[in-house]
């Protein structure tokens, strides 16, 4: 079939024939974009005009315009109670002070205003004490930013990094304490003591933050468990005055008993000398006998046994009692001369109904 051959079919149309609509990829995009930019300037250069001059002065006149409009962007005033940070491509130039002042158009210089009167940030927070116990605490912090650079540049967000140390060190002050405690009159003192914690936190931080006071404006037990805490307390108020009673009965009677316990052994120490004394005096008694033992048998033991016998009577309860009934208390001469007739041998009596008849000893 020729190329020129008419038909409906596109693949059977001449290849060399112009074509319309979509068939090109090769339109005049550029063309397109050129003309809606001369559009843009047509009301500086004269509509329809070909005049160059014009065209060139409309053009400087804008860039003027645009000079001016952006060197007037590096003038600028800081308020009093603020300084400003200036940065040159993000690099620390120098700090101005109140007032108007002027800095190289951005982005070559950039200004950060920092307030550096006194500010302060209130927070209410649930934390937990020692003795497990929650209570509401509501605290204010007053503070300033004294060191703008620090402030800028060293942290990321400053004010956000007070607000989680201030909490921080709230909770670990309030977690130290029991309840009783936290909610009773001594809140300046744990005040102070989150202040300094907070405030060590920053200096380490270099944040350039300096915490005037943090007050502890309200501390109070939640409504959700007011009543199951009251039963704690209770409980351990109770506990704890148990225990201060078994401390007392303790510190009464542990010096009684340790009294007592040094007592007996002093006592055991003087019997122990006592005994000890006795014996040695014994043993050189009869150490000292024992020549005129070896000397006499008889009469020595005869001799001991009548001293032991003086010594036995001397503190009993018994008497003696002689034949005519008199009685004799123990102890007496008349009953050591007793004992030696009961003891003693006598000489054979020449009329034996003359003669005494022994004493008799009544228990």
């Amino acid at each position: 079939m020729a190329w020129n051959d008419p038909g409906n079919s596109p693949g059977k149309r001449n290849p060399w024939e112009k074509r319309t609509g979509k068939s090109s990829s090769n339109g005049t995009g550029a063309d397109e974009l050129i003309k809606q930019f001369k559009k843009l300037f047509s009301p500086l250069s004269g509509s329809g005009s070909s005049n160059h001059t014009a065209r060139n002065i409309g053009g400087v006149l804008m860039l003027i315009v645009l000079g001016i409009f952006w060197v007037s962007t590096g003038i600028y005033q800081v308020n009093a109670g603020q300084v400003a940070v200036i940065t040159r491509f993000g690099k620390f130039v120098r700090v101005d002070q109140p007032g108007h002042n002027v800095r190289l158009p951005w982005p070559i210089e950039d200004a950060q205003l920092v307030n550096i009167t006194d500010d302060q940030h209130s927070d209410q927070m649930r934390v937990l004490t020692h003795d497990e116990a929650m209570v509401d605490v509501v605290f204010a912090v007053k503070f300033r930013r004294a060191d703008a650079i620090a402030w800028v540049f060293n942290v990321s967000d400053p004010d956000a990094t007070l607000v989680a140390l201030s909490q921080s060190a709230v909770r670990e002050v309030f977690g130290h304490e029991t309840m009783s405690i936290a909610v009773g009159a001594t809140r300046q003192v744990l005040a102070t003591h989150a202040r300094d914690l907070a405030q060590d936190a920053l200096d380490n931080y270099k944040a350039g933050i300096v915490i005037s006071s943090l007050d502890i404006v309200d501390v109070r037990v939640p409504s959700e468990v007011k009543s199951a805490q009251e039963e704690v307390s209770k409980a351990q108020n109770d506990a704890a005055t148990v225990t201060t009673q078994a401390r007392e009965y303790a510190s009464d009677v542990i010096p009684k008993a340790n009294g007592a316990a040094a007592a007996a052994r002093e006592d055991a120490e003087g019997y122990k000398s006592q005994r000890i004394a006795l014996a040695t005096g014994d043993t050189e008694r009869f150490l000292k006998l024992l020549p005129e033992y070896q000397k006499a048998p008889a009469a020595v033991r005869e001799r001991l046994y009548i001293e032991t016998m003086e010594s036995i009577y001397s503190t009993t309860r018994k008497i003696f009692v002689d034949a005519k009934g008199t009685t004799v208390n123990v102890g007496s001469e008349r009953a050591a001369s007793l004992v030696r007739e009961v003891v003693e041998p006598k000489p054979a009596a020449t009329n034996p109904a003359n003669s005494a008849a022994p004493a008799k000893v009544s228990r």
